[in-house]
């Protein structure tokens, strides 16, 4: 790499900068470069006489940080008393504290934070541009007092509360028919449009939180995006906000009202997927084959059936004689049905609708034929699932049944479970209830994964067993 002295005072700059960032505003930054010349080394001696003598340079950067500026003082200067009283109210979850070192990237945070405080507050058009902080170094040595500055939209101007007044729902955005109107169905005063209505309103109005009547929530917008795309049922969502506008003269009525207008295109009811594959283990070759079916609101009301079926071969040293190489067979099927609400004897309204409750029924079978055994297992479940966020669920089971069904031993590995106490009971024919609670964790990660990390897992009720 050629040396180039620019570069060497950018990185200076550079470094020097991301000190005072950080609290260290009489941080001194210098840089030394040291030419070496190989022409007289004794290495030179032993080359030829076509050898480039290349000069080499080494940069040294000292960095001396001095004492870092903390916050002796943190207040507001907010003009419009709506808006300070928001920000004061929400002051407990500032990430300002006395104190702390003065750091830069916890300001811009700061500042996001009460853009979404106040978005979430009402104040639609409020933006981080009207947030303005400012340090002042000159009271005592190595200290910040810090001024939180909310200006407002202009002279004589004052931020605006807005309220929701009317909220349309529009389930096949993008569809387009030529001369038809959309049909309008209401619902809890929420407007459904469709050309055709496939869905249960009654299950759709569970997942929106933006209603007619309530202040502009960022929050709210943001939840009712996420519950409908976890439903499975959109390609996509948003959800647009119109200002009305007055009419007629009047400008007193509509000012601060918005209309929320929710844009959802279906995706396909059915999705079919299918795999082939192999495996090579014991010297045989093992195909299997993989079928998953997806149908989506199988009942009109937002449910998802799955369907999957797999079927294998796969090789194996045998246990008892002939001993050898063999194939085993695995067939197995499962069935789920998966209905976005807790199905209870009671009429649950609007219960955990924020956290996304689903109920999901599930069936499995497995048949395994090998030369030791063969043994086939049912499973039926009864699982309750919601969300806190979209990185913690919780699954509560009550009812877990698992069958399992031995017809057939070898004699010979018969006898060898004998000897193993451990092992001993697996070798019969049983069924298990079990009743269990589960955390899943899931952390943020820019990876896309398919499955959640456990976090934790609680084993709660009974685990009998009946054997034969």
């Amino acid at each position: 790499m050629v040396y180039d002295s620019s570069l060497t005072a950018r990185t200076v700059e550079q470094v020097a900068t991301f000190l005072k960032s950080e609290g260290f505003f009489r941080s001194r930054v210098t840089a030394t470069d040291t030419v070496v010349d190989r022409r007289f080394s004794l290495g030179h001696l032993f080359e030829g006489p076509d050898t480039v003598h290349n000069l080499r340079v080494t940069v040294t950067y000292r960095v001396t940080e001095n004492q870092p500026f903390h916050y002796t003082q943190l207040d507001y200067d907010i003009a419009d008393s709506a808006v300070a009283r928001v920000v004061l109210a929400g002051q407990p979850a500032s990430l300002l504290r006395v104190n702390d070192r003065y750091t830069e990237s916890v300001i811009g945070q700061e500042r996001a934070r009460l853009e979404t405080l106040l978005k979430n507050a009402g104040y639609f058009d409020f933006r981080q541009q009207y947030i303005t902080l400012e340090a002042d170094t000159s009271f005592a040595p190595t200290t910040v007092r810090l001024r939180t500055i909310i200006a407002n939209p202009g002279p004589g101007e004052q931020h605006q509360v807005y309220t929701v007044r009317r909220v349309r729902f529009i389930t096949d955005a993008g569809t387009v028919r030529f001369g038809v109107k959309r049909d309008t169905l209401v619902r809890d005063s929420i407007y459904y449009l469709a050309f055709k209505h496939r869905f249960s309103t009654k299950i759709l109005d569970r997942k929106l939180t933006v209603r007619p009547g309530e202040r502009y929530s960022l929050q709210n917008t943001l939840l009712t995006q996420r519950q409908l795309s976890d439903l499975d049922m959109f390609r996509f969502n948003n959800v647009n906000y119109t200002k009305i506008r007055p009419t007629n003269g009047d400008s007193i009525s509509n000012k601060g009202q918005l209309i929320a207008t929710i844009n959802a295109s279906p995706t396909k009811k059915y999705q079919e997927t299918t795999e082939f594959g192999g495996t090579y283990v014991a010297g045989l070759p093992g195909p299997f084959i993989n079928f998953r079916l997806k149908v989506r609101n199988i009942l009109g009301g937002a449910e998802v059936l799955e369907i999957g079926l797999r079927s294998g071969f796969e090789g194996q040293l045998a246990r008892v004689a002939p001993y050898g190489s063999v194939l085993t067979t695995q067939l197995g099927g499962n069935v789920n049905l998966i209905i976005p609400q807790f199905l209870v004897p009671w009429n649950t309204n609007r219960f955990l609708t924020r956290y996304n409750p689903k109920t999901r029924i599930s069936a499995s079978y497995t048949y395994v034929q090998r030369p030791e055994y063969t043994r086939t297992n049912l499973e039926a479940t009864y699982d309750y699932i919601w969300q806190r966020s979209a990185f913690h669920q919780y699954v509560l089971t009550p009812f877990d049944l698992s069958i399992i069904y031995t017809p057939t031993t070898d004699p010979e590995f018969d006898k060898e479970l004998e000897q193993l106490r451990v092992t001993q009971g697996s070798r019969y024919s049983a069924a298990l209830p079990t009743f269990t609670f589960r955390a899943l964790t899931s952390p943020p990660s820019t990876t896309p994964t398919t499955s959640p990390k456990p976090g934790m897992r609680a084993t709660c009720g009974f685990l009998p067993r009946w054997a034969a």
